[in-house]
């Protein structure tokens, strides 16, 4: 019997390390996929607010380094 691995992970922007194109669950999945032979299935979000809130995000850091170099 064939298993299936379903999965959601989320890449972009990382808090400790910045950007990245892979989640750490994505990463662990296809290990399972290479050793298990599974199929695999990603879970996307119907809308790509992570997206727009790091583009916020980005934004901000940027706002509140102008303002830190003002002082």
């Amino acid at each position: 019997m064939k298993s299936l691995i379903i999965y959601f992970s989320r890449a972009d922007e990382n808090y400790s390390v910045g950007y990245i194109e892979k989640g750490n669950t994505e990463v662990i999945a296809e290990y399972i996929k290479e050793f298990t032979l599974s199929d695999m299935i990603k879970i996307e979000p119907l809308n790509p607010i992570q997206k727009i809130i790091t583009l916020a995000l980005t934004k901000l850091k940027c706002v509140k380094r102008c303002i830190m170099h003002l002082f």
